[in-house]
């Protein structure tokens, strides 16, 4: 159990970083500067989980979400949950320590609540080299 914990703590972490990483380059005109102005690690962990909590979001809301051409994630659920996370970050604790402990917990039961609501749908009929090469193209 314990080494579950420390994975998932991990997950959780990789993940803010990796939304801190995309905002800051998507965010290069933004008035506020992003995540990677915060005056600590702590205030730019705080921005990313925030982020990452409406990047989840956003994703649980779409009933269909097409990965590549044939590769498509479909909704298996209607989840009541869609923003009970953003409403969270409102009420969380004073303490430091309790505080990220909180938003590491937010920020994986959203993949959790994402991961576990999703079926994948393969077309092999739109999956030619043709499309594939597009989609990598497209992807750089």
């Amino acid at each position: 159990m314990y080494r579950t914990d420390i994975m998932m703590k991990l997950v959780a972490i990789v993940l803010v970083l990796l939304v801190i990483g995309y905002s800051a380059k998507s965010e290069k005109s933004d008035r506020e500067g992003g995540c990677l102005q915060a005056k600590s690690a702590a205030e730019a962990f705080e921005c990313g989980a925030g982020k990452t909590l409406k990047f989840f979001d956003n994703l649980e809301s779409r009933q269909k979400l097409q990965l590549l051409p044939g590769i498509t994630l479909l909704s298996s659920s209607n989840s009541s949950e869609i923003g009970r996370a953003l409403e969270q970050l409102r009420h969380l604790p004073n303490n430091p320590s309790e505080r990220r402990d909180k938003l590491m917990e937010l920020v994986l039961g959203a993949v959790s609540r994402f991961t576990s609501g999703r079926t994948l749908q393969l077309n092999l009929d739109k999956l030619t080299r043709e499309n594939l090469a597009r989609a990598i193209e497209e992807g750089k």
